[in-house]
């Protein structure tokens, strides 16, 4: 409780004021009989002093023992509290919270970083293009076109993947300068051009014309007749024309044919020198004609000459009389 120092001083005033209560109490009862004698003011004096010294050393030890007991009750300032713990309330079988879900990763979106284009010669006046693509991040699927000369070629193409693909390649004109771009439509837009000049040879190169074919017109035709009024499904008919050839100075050789409301009769073959040639040939209607004004020329090869009307009023034969 008392700190080393402190006993020491409370020993030392104990011991004094023991001392001073014996010397009173022996010169009080004349046991002390050199303390006695009356011609010795001193020692009169050394008897006083002691005395009074025996009520003081009480009171040091008073006052010490009682400030010592508040300095060791007292918390010196300055000095925290010790810390209070605070259980906290039994809840019982408490249910653990659940661990927290761990967050998903990304997925990084699909795009196309680049398109690269490329051109290849080939034989003849052709070149072949070919492109592909660069894909980062997901699967995706490219959607693409190709354009050559500014004007796409083929339908919008597609191809699925990541990483490096290629794309369709396609063929080209090289007798002049031209141009091919890829152009990618999604995920997202890029596209990729590669240029080409003209082949060497190809854009002056010498063609041979094909032979000039023979050449004929055919005339303003006839019918005869060009009215008929009866049975349409016997009638003969006459159809009147020409033939103008030009070429080759030898002549040549027609094959022609009737033509009756675009219905092709029999054909008519013959040789034709250069010049004007009258022809002709003879015809039946087509069954099931009907009345009415029907259109009757000549066509020869590709060529057809102008038409011809011919005026119907078909009537059926009346049925032979009976025999009587």
């Amino acid at each position: 409780m008392f700190s080393p120092v402190t006993r020491v001083v409370l020993g030392v005033l104990a011991v004094t004021a023991a001392l001073c209560v014996v010397v009173v109490v022996l010169s009080r009862k004349g046991m002390l009989g050199w303390l006695d004698r009356a011609d010795q003011p001193w020692a009169r004096n050394a008897v006083a002093i002691v005395g009074s010294l025996a009520p003081l050393a009480a009171f040091v030890m008073i006052i010490t023992v009682t400030v010592q007991q508040g300095l060791a009750t007292a918390r010196p300032v300055g000095e925290s509290a010790a810390p209070v713990r605070i259980s906290p309330p039994d809840r019982g079988d408490a249910v653990p919270a659940p661990d927290p879900e761990p967050t998903p990763t990304p997925t990084a979106e699909p795009s196309v970083e680049s398109v690269a284009v490329s051109v290849t010669a080939l034989a003849g006046c052709s070149v072949q293009a070919s492109g592909s693509v660069l894909v980062t991040g997901a699967e995706a699927t490219v959607t693409y076109r190709i354009l050559v000369n500014g004007v796409q070629t083929g339908p919008t193409r597609s191809v699925t993947g990541t990483g490096r693909l290629y794309l369709q390649s396609v063929t080209a004109d090289s007798s002049r300068a031209g141009r091919v771009t890829y152009q990618v439509l999604s995920p997202n837009a890029v596209s990729g051009t590669r240029t080409w000049a003209a082949a060497t040879g190809c854009q002056t190169g010498t063609t041979t014309s094909a032979p000039a074919s023979p050449a004929f017109t055919l005339g303003q035709p006839s019918v005869s007749p060009s009215t008929f009024a009866g049975d349409c499904a016997t009638a003969s008919f006459t159809l009147n024309g020409t033939v103008t050839v030009t070429s080759p100075p030898g002549g040549l050789t027609l094959t022609y044919a009737v033509l009756v409301n675009q219905v092709q009769l029999a054909t008519t073959s013959g040789n034709f020198p250069v010049g004007t040639t009258p022809i002709s040939a003879s015809f039946t209607l087509p069954a099931g004609t009907e009345s009415g004004v029907v259109s009757v020329r000549f066509s020869a090869g590709s060529q057809s000459s102008p038409v011809a009307e011919l005026e119907l009023n078909c009537q059926s034969s009346p049925p032979p009389p009976e025999p009587t």
